[in-house]
């Protein structure tokens, strides 16, 4: 592997940790600083792109939302009991159901077949395994038909239901905007592995 793909798959873990990072939990006063850090190094370097304007819109949230507030917003949008109905972050509601008739079945398979074992169908089962996926193929092993099935079929899915649930309750919320965020990258992870496709094609 060349230093390019190295740095390509460096770059490509470190975004889907940082995805993870918002749903794993509460933030917390160390979270929070390192996302500030993160969004205000990224803001502006990636050129006109839908992207780039999440991160700058985030960059900015961070500059002014405080840490209650978002630990508020995790716990009414995303923990039971919070006195509304919460968001669930299981994928197995986020799948094209035209295409897969029985959500559960069709992760299950994926994960069969990808010789994965997962422990649940999360969205953070699903970040884990795509890094996973990633990490092997650092080491050498050919898992980037795998990885592009994961994006394409699961990830991206889940995420565009995520921003609509949120878009009509929660607009205004963080975590709106972090999961545009998230979108907006695996969106660009999905462009690569089609890239990738058309190029294999025509060479």
């Amino acid at each position: 592997m060349d230093d390019l793909n190295r740095d390509i798959i460096k770059t490509r873990l470190r975004f889907l940790d940082l995805i993870k990072s918002f749903f794993l939990e509460p933030p917390d006063a160390e979270r929070l600083s390192r996302w500030r850090g993160m969004f205000h190094a990224l803001s502006g370097t990636l050129g006109a792109t839908r992207l780039d304007a999440a991160i700058q819109n985030l960059a900015h949230r961070l500059e002014t939302d405080r840490l209650k507030e978002l630990q508020a917003d995790y716990k009414q949008i995303f923990s039971p009991g919070s006195g509304t109905q919460p968001l669930t972050l299981a994928a197995n509601l986020d799948v094209n159901e035209e295409v897969f008739p029985k959500p559960d079945e069709a992760l299950r398979i994926f994960f069969s077949e990808a010789g994965l074992e997962p422990a649940d169908t999360s969205a953070i089962t699903l970040l884990d395994a795509q890094i996973s996926l990633i990490k092997s193929e650092k080491a050498g092993y050919p898992t980037s038909p795998w990885q592009a099935r994961l994006v394409s079929a699961f990830l991206v899915p889940f995420f565009e239901r995520l921003v609509l649930s949120l878009q009509s309750c929660c607009r205004a919320s963080f975590y709106y905007d972090c999961c545009v965020f998230s979108l907006a990258y695996l969106e660009v992870e999905q462009a690569l592995f089609s890239h990738q496709e058309l190029n294999a094609g025509v060479s």
